[in-house]
This record gives C-alpha cells, sequence and structure tokens, in this order.
C-alpha cells in the first residue's frame, strides 16, 4: 500500500511539472533566473575582482566610470546572450530562419531594460545607499514582467 501511495505521488508530481514546464510563463522564468543568476554572479565577480572606478577626461573634463555601472555592462551583456538563447530555444522555440530578427528585436527591449536598469540602479545606490549587488539584483527583478511582455509580443513574434 506505501509503494502504490509512493508511486501515484511521483507518477502526479511528475505530470505536475510537465504539465508546468508547457506553460510559456514558467519555462520564462527558468530561463530569465538562470540569465538572472548569470548576470548577478558575473556582475559580483567583476565588482569585486576585476573593475574598480575610473576617472577619464573627455574635453578637459574629469568623467568618474563607477565600478558598479561598468560591472552592469559587462554582466548584462553575459545575462543577455544567455537570455536570448533560453528564451529563443525554450521559452518561445522560435529556432527558424528569423533567429537574426528576433536577436534584433531582443536586443532593443534589452537595451531599453538596461536603461531602465541603470537609471533605477543609480538611484539605489546613490540615493539610497543599498549595496550594489542588492541594488542590481531589485532592479532586475523591477523590469523582469515588462522583459517577459516585451519578448512574448514582440522580439519573438
Amino acid at each position: 500500500m506505501i509503494l502504490l501511495r509512493q508511486l501515484i505521488i511521483s507518477v502526479f508530481k511528475l505530470l505536475f511539472i510537465q504539465r508546468l514546464l508547457q506553460m510559456q510563463l514558467v519555462r520564462y522564468v527558468i530561463a530569465a533566473g538562470t540569465a538572472f543568476t548569470v548576470d548577478v554572479a558575473v556582475y559580483f565577480i567583476m565588482l569585486h575582482f576585476f573593475i574598480s572606478d575610473k576617472i577619464i577626461t573627455v574635453f578637459n573634463t574629469p568623467i568618474i566610470l563607477r565600478a558598479a555601472m561598468l560591472s552592469l555592462v559587462v554582466s548584462f551583456t553575459c545575462g543577455l546572450v544567455t537570455n536570448f538563447y533560453m528564451s529563443n530555444l525554450f521559452v518561445f522555440k522560435a529556432m527558424d530562419s528569423r533567429t537574426n530578427t528576433h536577436f534584433a528585436r531582443f536586443v532593443l527591449v534589452a537595451m531599453v531594460t538596461f536603461v531602465g536598469n541603470y537609471f533605477l540602479m543609480r538611484f539605489f545606490i546613490e540615493a539610497l545607499h543599498l549595496y550594489p549587488t542588492v541594488a542590481r539584483i531589485v532592479a532586475a527583478c523591477v523590469f523582469a514582467m515588462f522583459s517577459f511582455t516585451m519578448h512574448k509580443f514582440f522580439s519573438f513574434r
């Protein structure tokens, strides 16, 4: 009897998981979550081990390039590439001859998201004095649904 109960529970879990994976939003959360993990990990590594604040001069005007923002550029790019390939293959299943078009649209949406992330992170770091990695996580979460909606109805249509 216990064995039968365990078998029924195992089958139910398997069917439930398969049914969940059929839902596009769930697949997007998995793909975006993976890309988000890549993004945040690269951000943390770049911020703490590879990039520091830099001062450059443009037309005799000193400009401070903050390590937090430079790290964002690198990490966002890594997350973007990860998210595109996972979304293309796993979420929207759009691997066809229009991959270049999909990628161009995906990058356009990502650039809008990047600008939003940049300004929101600056606000979190400079005005609210949040730790940069925490600011990165919160800013990414704020733009998650916007990103899904734009990719669904624009990038992969």
